[in-house]
This record gives C-alpha cells, structure tokens and sequence, in this order.
C-alpha cells in the first residue's frame, strides 16, 4: 500500500488519460439510462412527423457548445431523414453555418436528400429576440436568399412554403435564450410544436418550458445526446463519449479507494510500530 501512497502523480494523468481515449477510439456500447424526457421527445416525433412533413432546424450554437449540442444534432437529423421528413435549416448565431453546412453536405447526401427538394439552408440573420419576431410573423419576407446567396424562389421546398405555419415542428439546439424567443415569438403565434435540445448547465433553466408544456420535446446535454442515439439506432459520438466519462468515473474512484486504503494502512502500522 505504500506504493499507492508514493505513486507518481503523472503516472496517474497518463492513466485516466489512456482509459478515456480507448472508449473513443473504440466504443464499447455501454447502456445509458432513459430519460422521460429523451423517451417521450423520441417517441412525439415518431408519432407526429412522418415522409413529406417539413421541419424547422434552429443551429444556434458555436465550437464552444458544440460537444454538446453537436450529437444531438447529428441524431436527431439523422433520424428526421430516415423517416424522409425535409428540413429547413436556419442559424441566428454566426457560428451556426459550420453544422449547417456538415448537416447539408454529409448527413443529407447519407440519405440521398436533394438541395432545394428536400432540405434548404437559410443565411444567418442577426437581431437576437427581434429575428425571432420576424421568423415567427412573416416567413417569406424575412428571406428571399439561402445560406449559398441563391434565390430561394424557385426552390420546391421552400415554393410550398406559405410560412411558418406550415411547418410540422421547430427544433431549436441553443445553450442561450433561443429556445425561449423561439416559444414565445415562433410557437406560442404559429402553434408549431417546439423541440428543445440544450447543454447541461441550461437544463434546469428551460426544465419549465418542458415541465409546462411549452416544449413537445427536450434533449439535455451529452446524456441527452447519448440516450437519442441508443433510441435511434443511430450511434455516434455521443454514446462513446458517455463510455470514455464512465470509465473516467470509474478509474478515478477506485483511485481515491486505493489512496483511502493505503492511507489507512499505513496509519495502521504507525500505531503498531509505537
């Protein structure tokens, strides 16, 4: 026991360094526990959406949230185009345009999608609080051009479109108050059902919004993110992500174990040695 004692504190960073790398590497498919939340936004949306429905995708995060808010994403897109509903994609944060541009030209070409049929990108908008507003009351006039500068008219997706109204839900990955001006500007004028997905350190703020009914669906964090793509079937950074944290967690309780032991045993022999 005094070994553990007098171990190296940099052997033990290069530990739980190698013991949360081989889960990224290579996933072990831990099972998750299932929220209600997660459960009942999974099953909202495969009971409420089906081929030919058309959605709003909301992509206001940057790199710094996107640990998160990015699997949750990539989960839920992929299962909206599994079942061939289209997508509007839409950013009110400058940051929005990379996932914008990953969901247009990686997961939509997954499922054969076609630009301008069966999903379209919209340019970023600045405003804050007051672009929702717009969103919400005029559709077509807040946008004539989408995120590439080409005319939307003309487009067929964006041709059935009369507003906001005639889309089926409006998904809304923030870690802000996006989600909030969302409800109040965009869901509580057009009756479009609102899905949140946030970060962690914001699920507790926007727990009420759900808990009122003000969301039809709510996804939190990386957890949130995980338990998505084990509903799914479609697995991805997040499930290998909550196998590298487990480990981590697990690695560093038995450490402090180990540590409590041997500290304990050496007391023990002080005390007979006297």
């Amino acid at each position: 026991m005094a070994r553990v004692l007098n171990l190296d504190r940099r052997f033990m960073y290069v530990l739980v360094f190698i013991v949360i790398l081989f889960p990224l590497i290579k996933p072990l498919g831990l099972p998750v526990a299932m929220t209600p939340e997660v459960q009942r936004t999974y099953d909202w949306i495969h009971g409420n959406l089906f081929a030919g429905d058309v959605v709003f995708v909301d992509i206001d995060f940057d790199p710094s949230q996107a640990p998160e808010l990015l699997p949750q994403l990539e989960s839920v897109a992929r299962d909206l185009m599994s079942s061939g509903v289209r997508v509007v994609l839409g950013s009110f944060l400058p940051g929005g345009f990379l996932y914008q541009t990953k969901v247009v030209e990686e997961i939509a070409v997954e499922f054969g999608y076609e630009y301008g049929k069966d999903i379209v990108s919209l340019p970023f908008k600045a405003g804050n609080e007051s672009a929702y507003n717009a969103l919400g009351r005029d559709l077509l006039a807040f946008y004539s051009e989408d995120f590439r500068g080409s005319r939307l008219a003309g487009m067929p997706l964006w041709d059935s479109l009369h507003g906001f109204r005639d889309f089926r839900a409006a998904f809304c990955f923030c870690a802000g108050d996006q989600a909030i001006w969302m409800i109040r500007h965009v869901g509580q004028v057009t009756e479009v059902p609102v899905i949140n997905g946030t970060v962690a350190s914001s699920g507790a703020f926007m727990t009420p919004f759900w808990e009122s009914g003000q969301l039809s669906g709510f996804v939190v964090g990386m957890s949130g993110a995980a338990e998505y793509e084990s509903l799914s079937g479609f697995r991805g950074k997040a499930l290998s992500g909550m196998d590298a944290q487990s480990f981590g967690h697990i690695l560093i309780a038995l450490l402090v174990v180990l540590g409590n032991v041997g500290y304990l045993s050496s007391k023990r022999k002080e005390r007979l040695a006297q």
